[in-house]
């Protein structure tokens, strides 16, 4: 307990004004670092912030006065652990959403914590694991049952049932009874059933069920086959709406689809709309590849010279390299190039090894890379 406690003094004496992405201040006039200083700082300190690139930064008399509590020690930024700083009078993060304390809120701070802030009036609140207010969805427990974040309701067979293991997959609990996590899926009923992309099916008999469910189709025991659909065209009477976005406005009132094709559209008065794929936006100031890198021209007249599947030349000689797909990580779980979701089973995990077929987590988990 006495370790405890003199941690949670460290903590709070720890420059708690002087986050990896700014600094904040009472009086709201608050500083936003660079990406680039931000990704830099090696070391924060009660004085200023030391950088790799040796551009530091010296931190004023009443910047430094802003630590609070004890005399600050300095701190490497790894200690942030990439979720922002809280002090007394707001949170700064490492996205930007920086939060400011109402003068009311600062005066009603009694303590902040890394999970959470007291207040005095016992109006507490609680800090998800980046510092947000905001809470993501999870499980509901009580004292008889539960209600997985999936929507699953869980029913405890006795009073003292709790939870023993929760995973991605699914949840154990004490009496030894398991619940498995849903995606989404089907939802038949005796009359008919509903399938994930929200097609309606009608059964023709009572007796009728499932005899094949497939990833393309549902093939039912009465010989019914229903095919599941991927993103399609929306067609009116007056126009239409390709599956990529693309609105089209019908010239007259009998004009109709001639032609659906992979790479356009031909309407029935020979109208042809290009379906397009996604692509670079470029303007007189700048351009946005397909990948969402952002580029600034440096002068006026400057515009593509060449544009090839690894970069694009500028006219001004620049050249700007393409990003290929990567994956997400994030403080709670990671999202692979190929789409798959990863959740991690505790807090601190990260990728401790990434070759071309799989990752190897810090935690020992093993997930491969789909081909």
């Amino acid at each position: 307990m006495k370790i405890l406690a003199a941690i949670c003094v460290l903590a709070v004496g720890v420059s708690a004004q002087v986050g990896p992405s700014g600094i904040i201040s009472p009086d709201g006039v608050n500083t936003q670092f660079s990406h680039d200083f931000a990704s830099n700082i090696v070391l924060v300190g009660p004085s200023g912030i030391v950088t790799n690139t040796g551009d530091n930064r010296q931190l004023t008399a009443g910047e430094a006065e802003l630590h609070v509590a004890t005399q600050p020690v300095p701190m490497p930024v790894s200690f942030y652990v990439q979720k922002g700083s809280i002090g007394p009078s707001g949170i700064v993060s490492p996205t930007g959403a920086n939060v400011q304390f109402t003068q009311a809120e600062a005066d009603n701070t009694v303590l902040v914590g890394p999970s959470g802030i007291v207040r005095e009036d016992g109006n507490n609140v609680q800090l998800n694991a980046e510092h947000h207010y905001a809470r993501s969805k999870r499980d509901l427990v009580g004292s008889s049952g539960m209600i997985l974040k999936d929507g699953t309701p869980v029913q405890f067979k006795s009073a003292g049932v709790k939870v023993l293991l929760d995973a991605p997959s699914g949840v154990v609990l004490t009496d030894g009874s398991l619940y498995q996590r849903r995606n989404k899926r089907d939802l038949v009923g005796p009359s008919g059933m509903i399938l994930e992309d929200g097609t309606q099916i009608q059964f023709k008999s009572a007796d009728v069920g499932v005899l094949l469910d497939g990833p393309s189709g549902v093939v039912l025991t009465d010989g019914s086959l229903y095919q599941r659909r991927n993103k399609r065209d929306l067609v009116g009477p007056s126009g239409m709406i390709l599956k990529d976005g693309t609105q089209i406005q019908f010239k007259s009132a009998d004009v109709g689809v001639l032609l659906d094709g992979p790479s356009g559209v031909v309407l029935t008065d020979g109208s042809l709309y290009q379906r397009r794929n996604k692509r670079d936006l470029v303007g007189p100031s700048g351009m946005i590849l397909e990948d969402g890198t952002q580029i600034q021209f440096k002068s006026a007249d400057v515009g593509v010279l060449l544009d090839g599947p690894s970069g694009v030349v500028l006219t001004d000689g620049s050249l700007y390299q393409r990003r290929s797909k990567r994956s997400l990580v994030g403080p709670s779980g990671m999202i692979l190039d190929n789409g798959t979701q990863v959740q991690f089973t505790e807090a601190g995990t990260f990728i401790l090894l990434e070759g071309p077929s799989g990752y190897v987590l810090s935690d020992g988990q093993l997930f491969q890379k789909s081909a």
